[in-house]
């Protein structure tokens, strides 16, 4: 697994803001100081900011597995797209039958051609 740099220097930082936050509410019931509302906000702000680049890290290390599971295969997404355009697009061809009224969709259409050889004329 080749992890970048970038996402690990992600995971720790992440992970140290979150563990801050905690260790500031942990004071903060210890020491009851009077700014306490403010030093509350900003730790609970600093647990969700740490969490959410915890989680947008792991999600990137992840993404980059999945790359890299697809590459070893052999295919790379772009790969795959180019391969199958089809699946990509919806065809919004017009239909060949036309319809005039909604009594004609009712009526079968009848091959004028067909219908006279049938009756042997």
């Amino acid at each position: 697994m080749n992890m970048k740099p970038g996402s690990i220097i992600r995971l720790i930082a992440g992970g140290y803001v979150f563990y801050l936050g905690v260790q500031l509410i942990r004071q903060l019931q210890e020491e009851r100081p009077s700014n306490m509302a403010l030093l509350m906000v900003f730790a609970v702000l600093f647990i969700i900011v740490g969490g959410g680049i915890v989680i947008f890290a792991v999600k990137g290390v992840l993404r980059s597995m999945k790359d890299e599971k697809l590459e070893q295969a052999g295919e790379s997404i772009d790969d795959i797209v180019d391969e199958h355009p089809e699946s990509s697009f919806v065809d919004l061809e017009e239909p060949d039958v036309k319809v005039e009224s909604l009594e004609d969709a009712n009526k079968p259409e009848v091959d004028i051609v067909n219908l006279d050889k049938a009756k042997g004329k």
